[in-house]
């Protein structure tokens, strides 16, 4: 008789395997025209509709197709997304990132975080991520969140985020971060609120009456150029909030709030 000896990595392994066999990447093109990320008719194995594809699950890809319009009206978990199109996280539904192959998620159209009494949500599980492209995650209300859940995890974002918002986290992981690569704008009448640590090169701006940039955490290393128009900067108690870029612009009645003691904005003055 042959004697078969199966180790903890071994059962791991082969599940790791069978979970990356099944992973694929599903194409949503409206074809039914009614909006629904829920109805698999709506996803293909490309934008062309060569073949039926079926609703994204955990460890696939989905991709909203160019001109394409999606509704998320249930909370629902994927692998990591690219949105070509316009995805629509509706009030109270929460759409899961657990970048399980380490995938980039692309933004070159619009994720909306709708906001309606009860908000949607981005949440990010497990590992780091990255946001690239050339499109907006937008929030209708500070309600509305990116969410990180584990410790020392960072968020890499170089697209641009817009709107009421929070960047926060999902319980108490320690260290987590976010690195602004791109442009942080609060561009509505509300808070775009940073709950966690922030470093990188990119743009803070406020730009719109009532619209405030509000820090909450002090950030490690900030080298990107503040632009104040119209918007409040808002530091909160104890933060240190400093850049070695520029405070570009601050002009039409923008306001520094310093909101309580040992608040701080340091920042380079343009030549």
């Amino acid at each position: 008789m042959k004697r078969t000896i199966l180790t903890t990595a071994a059962v791991f392994a082969a599940l790791f395997f069978v979970a990356s066999a099944n992973a694929a990447t599903y194409y949503f093109t409206d074809h039914d025209s009614d909006q629904d990320w829920h109805n698999s008719n709506n996803w293909f194995t490309d934008c062309l509709e060569t073949s039926a594809g079926s609703i994204p699950g955990t460890n696939d890809r989905a991709v909203i197709c160019p001109g394409a319009i999606c509704d998320l009206t249930a909370s629902d978990e994927v692998e990591s997304i690219e949105v070509d199109g316009t995805l629509n996280i509706q009030p109270g539904t929460t759409l899961t990132l657990n970048n399980g192959s380490s995938s980039d998620s692309v933004v070159d159209g619009t994720v909306a975080l709708e906001a309606s009494g009860t908000y949607g949500k981005l949440a990010l599980k497990t590992a780091n991520h990255t946001f690239t492209g050339s499109g907006t995650i937008a929030g209708g209300n500070v309600g509305c969140q990116i969410t990180l859940d584990t410790n020392n995890q960072v968020l890499t974002n170089s697209v641009t985020i817009s709107g009421a918002l929070a960047i926060t986290k999902s319980g108490s992981p320690t260290g987590t971060s976010f690195v602004n690569s791109g442009k942080v704008r609060a561009n509505t009448a509300g808070t775009l609120d940073i709950q966690v640590e922030s470093s990188g090169s990119g743009e803070w701006r406020a730009e719109a009456t009532n619209a405030i940039l509000q820090f909450q955490v002090s950030p490690s290393s900030l080298a990107g150029p503040f632009y104040l128009s119209y918007g409040k900067l808002k530091v909160l108690s104890g933060i240190e909030v400093s850049t070695t870029g520029d405070l570009a612009t601050f002009d039409y009645g923008a306001t520094i709030e310093l909101a309580g003691s040992s608040a701080s904005f340091a920042f380079n003055q343009p030549s």
